[in-house]
Formats: C-alpha cells, sequence, structure tokens
C-alpha cells in the first residue's frame, strides 16, 4: 500500500467580522452547511454551502466551545 499526499483546497474567505474567534466548528447536515460557534462574543453562525453566512444565535455566555 503506498502513501498518497494530496495538496488541499484553496482557502476561501466566507464569513468578515472584526475579532472573530472560532472555537468550534461543525458540519451537521447533508445540504453542505458548516456551524461555527465563536469566543469572546458567544455566537452561533451558519456557513451555507454557497458561502454566505448568518448570525443564528447570540449566547448569554461570552464562548461557544462546543457543538454536538
Amino acid at each position: 500500500m503506498r502513501d498518497v499526499v494530496t495538496l488541499a483546497p484553496t482557502p476561501t474567505k466566507v464569513l468578515i467580522r472584526s475579532r472573530l474567534i472560532v472555537w468550534s466548528r461543525r458540519l451537521l447536515n447533508s445540504a453542505g452547511n458548516v456551524y461555527l460557534g465563536t469566543g469572546r462574543d458567544g455566537k452561533l453562525f451558519r456557513i451555507g454551502a454557497d458561502g454566505e453566512g448568518a448570525l443564528l444565535y447570540k449566547a448569554a455566555e461570552s464562548d461557544v466551545t462546543a457543538l454536538c
């Protein structure tokens, strides 16, 4: 068996916010949505397969450190 090395895809900016720190991420559904939990402001964002970001939830806590 041979080892195979492949290049990663080119990074694409999909959500631009000042001071955004991502503590957790999760791919949850077959539609290709990615969910990001952030620190400092306790927000949960959804990034759609089209690259568009949307705020889903603002937690009372300052950090969203886990998504299940």
